[in-house]
């Protein structure tokens, strides 16, 4: 999601965005209510990290609408990092977008094969969260942009809870130019702790801290 200035835990912890291969799409049905179906056949090791594998990674995903009004998509990414790390990652989301508000919600599992110290046990992260599109008549703004989120993580979290669940409140000035979209956010982000070990994913002591971010972006 780019609402925010930090990305969700799924955004984070889970998969790499880019990486070296193939993808295709096939569209099933392109009026009304759009149906698509993708896959990809993938030889690198995720984002900024370009070298070839000796294990290819798979996806597949099925697309339900658009990204204006109603879209629904289900998922699944197959990977082996190493000989500890064997992944299958699956999920789904819900999201709605009109000139009034965004809400969208999506749920991610992480499931190792390898059963290794410190690598094993299903990952899994949840998050919704919702903006309200306010017009604003001025020289400057063009829109304020209020924006709530709610997320979570954990190992075995069904049967275990939470390891760490996060609010994070925003508000984004969009900025009334012609030539370019760009607008300023205002986040505060605050985290819930349980006992659960997180330590492999939260690296350093201040990762989980609540935390105030600005951010000023240009999208050219």
């Amino acid at each position: 999601s780019t609402d925010f200035v930090n990305r969700p835990f799924i955004g984070k912890f889970f998969n790499s965005s880019r990486d070296i291969g193939l993808t295709a799409s096939y569209t099933l049905k392109q009026k009304g209510f759009p149906i698509a179906l993708e896959a990809g056949v993938y030889n690198g090791d995720g984002i900024n990290n370009p070298k070839f594998t000796d294990s290819p990674s798979f996806s597949g995903r099925i697309l339900f609408g658009s990204m204006e009004g109603f879209r629904a998509t289900a998922k699944f990414y197959k990977t082996a990092i190493n000989e500890n790390e064997d992944y299958l990652m699956w999920g789904a989301d819900l999201r709605y977008d009109n000139s009034l508000f965004r809400f969208e919600t999506e749920y991610m599992n992480k499931h190792n094969y390898n059963d290794f110290e410190g690598y094993a046990g299903d990952l899994s992260s949840v998050y919704a969260q919702g903006l309200v599109k306010v017009p604003v008549n001025s020289k400057t703004f063009k829109r304020v942009e209020p924006a709530l989120r709610w997320d979570a993580m954990g190992y075995d979290m069904l049967d275990r809870g939470f390891g760490v669940n996060r609010t994070t409140v925003g508000v984004n000035f969009v900025l009334n130019t012609n030539n370019f979209n760009s607008l300023f956010r205002v986040n505060y982000e605050h985290y819930f702790r349980s006992s659960m070990d997180m330590s492999k994913l939260f690296k350093s002591e201040t990762a989980s801290d609540n935390k105030l971010s600005l951010e000023f972006l240009l999208v050219f």
